[in-house]
């Protein structure tokens, strides 16, 4: 009996979460469940020979979308027929005219993404239009685990949880490997507080399991930024509760993490070694600063959608620039910096208000976010990719607001 309450209990704590993040993904896909349309915008393919012979009268609906329709899409269907098959999809020569590329290991990797289920279950048209809700899923569901854990209230919960889920990043994103990495990380935050409180074997091993799921996602830049939001919340612990023995429970797991993320890493770390992206310099300048204004008006440089696109950078594009949160979420954050709340939960305020910034800072190069560039890896990889762990900070103020 008390087992049935509990999870009664449980029940009606998740209720707020699922009601709202089940009516907000019915509207956002509306098209693929109402009219059986296919998430996916190879539509762009027509665009091109071949294809261009076929060409409908309506051109492609989505033009910044073009990785998905050329690279990814088509390398998961290979991969994903090989492993049925019984193959290992490793090297794909009929892809990028056989030459060893990110885009390959890339998807290699994320063939090992427990987000990649649909892929084995469906058809693989089916399965694209189930991969982007599903990934939306799990962001809130972690996200109000996190919460949970720290307390909060369920309606507070389900707020950060729909807040982290329905960022503009990751919608921007949606059929991109972003999603695929960060939705994982309030889990391991969660593991991280978890195993600092608790020590416990059981929570050493989840934080391990977390760790691989958000590496088995492939995708190397958002995992650096992932990897150094979490490494930044487990000091903000240790340090708010001296319990330094926690260390070597957090130290393990994230050694295992890594061997458990290895079957993804491996394939991009080897890709890397001859990829021109493992030696490229990107600019440490980020963002123009009037591109602060995305944090309220997500077409402030208008949309290719409809041909009003007008950023300064002719390079520049809708996704990468756009820093849409929402505003219903920036106004909870600033309540959550405002509201008085226990010395735990204020502590926790200030670490992720910290990370927030540095994560911002980054994305528009100003310090401190400027100084990461000195962590390995950052200097190679796309500044706006630490959007994902603003998205994050963000959510718990909201939350905590």
């Amino acid at each position: 009996m008390t087992a049935s309450r509990s999870w009664a209990r449980r029940g009606r704590a998740l209720a707020p979460l699922l009601v709202v993040l089940l009516a907000s993904l019915l509207v956002l896909f509306e098209r693929e469940w109402r009219h059986g349309e296919v998430f996916s915008p190879a539509d762009l393919l027509f665009e091109f020979y071949p294809w261009s012979h076929d060409r409908p009268l309506t051109r492609g609906a989505n033009p910044s979308r073009s990785d998905e329709a050329f690279y990814h899409q088509p390398l998961m269907t290979t991969h994903f027929a090989r492993l049925r098959q019984g193959e290992l999809p490793e090297f794909d020569e009929s892809r990028l005219a056989g030459v060893p590329a990110f885009f390959q290991s890339l998807d290699v990797a994320r063939a090992f993404s427990p987000m990649s289920l649909p892929y084995y279950l469906l058809p693989a048209e089916d399965a694209v239009s189930w991969y982007g809700p599903l990934r939306l899923v799990v962001a809130a569901l972690a996200m109000w685990l996190f919460l949970r854990d720290l307390g909060v209230g369920a309606v507070a919960a389900a707020a950060a949880g729909i807040a982290f889920a329905l960022n503009g990043h990751f919608l921007t994103w949606l059929s991109a490997p972003m999603p695929t990495v960060a939705a994982w990380l309030p889990l391991v935050l969660r593991q991280i507080r978890r195993a600092v409180h608790r020590t416990r074997w059981q929570d050493t091993a989840g934080l391990a399991l977390a760790l691989g799921a958000l590496f088995a996602g492939g995708y190397l830049a958002t995992a650096l930024v992932c990897l150094a939001g979490a490494a930044g919340y487990a000091i903000c612990e240790l340090w708010q509760t001296r319990r330094w023995r926690a260390l070597g429970p957090l130290l393990l797991g994230g050694v295992l993490g890594l061997l458990v993320g290895a079957i993804a890493l491996g394939p991009m770390l080897d890709a890397l070694r001859t990829s021109p992206a493992g030696t490229r310099v990107v600019s440490a300048d980020g963002a123009p600063w009037p591109n602060l204004a995305t944090l309220a008006m997500p077409h402030f440089w208008g949309t290719p959608l409809h041909g009003t696109w007008w950023h300064p950078d002719p390079t520049a594009t809708y996704p990468e620039h756009v820093a849409y949160f929402g505003i219903t979420v920036l106004m909870l954050a600033a309540l959550g910096l405002a509201t008085r709340l226990t010395p735990a939960l204020g502590a926790v305020r200030w670490c992720f208000a910290g990370l927030t910034v540095l994560a911002l800072t980054r994305a528009y190069g100003a310090v401190p976010g400027r100084w990461l560039l000195w962590l390995p890896g950052q200097a190679q990889t796309n500044p706006f990719r630490w959007y994902a762990l603003a998205a994050c900070g963000l959510a718990v103020l909201a939350g905590l607001g």
